[in-house]
């Protein structure tokens, strides 16, 4: 029973493992993507600076908490609410086969292309 439980805590560890790794690459695929090619460096970098940044502030918070196990599941889970909940304010749809914007221009002037293309008149005779 306990070699039964061992196990499963090891397959329910590397599950997890799996699950989070898969999660990262595809915010780090989606998040390069949201920038030109000229700022895509540095956005990445803010992101990333950004996320190791929190994660030192969740140590701190986790070690002062720790005492005090039910404030801290209820910081922990209202932190993972607040993520769950994060990614419907980002712009919607779908972003396969969309040209990457080389610079920042690009991207306001394909918008004004598309925005000239639904407005211009058809012609229904033709």
């Amino acid at each position: 029973s306990e070699a039964l439980n061992a196990t499963g805590i090891v397959i329910s560890a590397c599950s997890f493992q799996a699950f989070t790794i898969a999660a990262w690459n595809t915010i780090d695929c989606m998040t390069s993507e949201r920038f030109p090619t000229s700022v895509r460096s540095t956005g990445m970098g803010v992101c990333t600076a950004s996320g190791r940044v929190g994660a030192l502030i969740a140590q701190i918070v986790n070690g002062a908490l720790v005492g005090s196990p039910v404030r801290l599941l209820l910081v922990a889970s209202t932190s993972l609410v607040v993520a769950a909940l994060t990614p419907f304010l980002l712009p919607s749809g779908d972003f396969s086969n969309r040209a990457l914007e080389d610079d920042m221009e690009s991207k306001s002037s394909e918008q004004d292309e598309e925005t000239m293309r639904l407005n211009a008149p058809t012609d229904t005779l033709s």
